[in-house]
């Protein structure tokens, strides 16, 4: 079982609350924390994409791009998967999550439904029974 977890600084958000704090590792944190915009909850899904990401492709999301991350929140450039061995659905569910603009980002509801996830509860509801 695998457990992510940050708590160094951590604060708990009302619904529609944003936050304004500025912290985080550099190739983790979302666009929109980098160009200093309120963010809510959907900055960690940006870096659980990053996480997949580097889990993939053993680097961050444009490592190869050699720009600052103000450039690259700036630019948008699209998420490019190398590794052909990855699996599809992952990619595409790595790809949902490190969408630039926070309302594209999939939802931890939709996360719910995305078939990749609903592949790796049916694997984990398999091994109880």
């Amino acid at each position: 079982m695998v457990k992510l977890a940050d708590f160094g600084i951590s604060r708990y958000l009302n619904k529609d609350e944003q936050a304004k704090t500025i912290i985080g590792s550099v190739g983790y944190v979302a666009p929109e924390v980098v160009l200093g915009k309120p963010y809510d909850k959907r900055c960690d899904l940006w870096s659980l994409g990053v996480i997949l990401y580097e889990m993939m492709e053993l680097e961050i999301p444009f490592a190869r791009n050699k720009i600052s991350m103000v450039q690259l929140a700036k630019e948008k450039p699209k998420v490019n998967f190398y590794n052909e061995s990855s699996p599809s659905l992952l990619k595409d569910f790595a790809d949902k999550l490190l969408r630039y603009d926070p309302a594209e980002r999939i939802s931890c509801d939709e996360i719910l439904e995305h078939k990749f996830i609903i592949n790796i509860l049916k694997k984990i509801d398999s091994m109880k029974g």
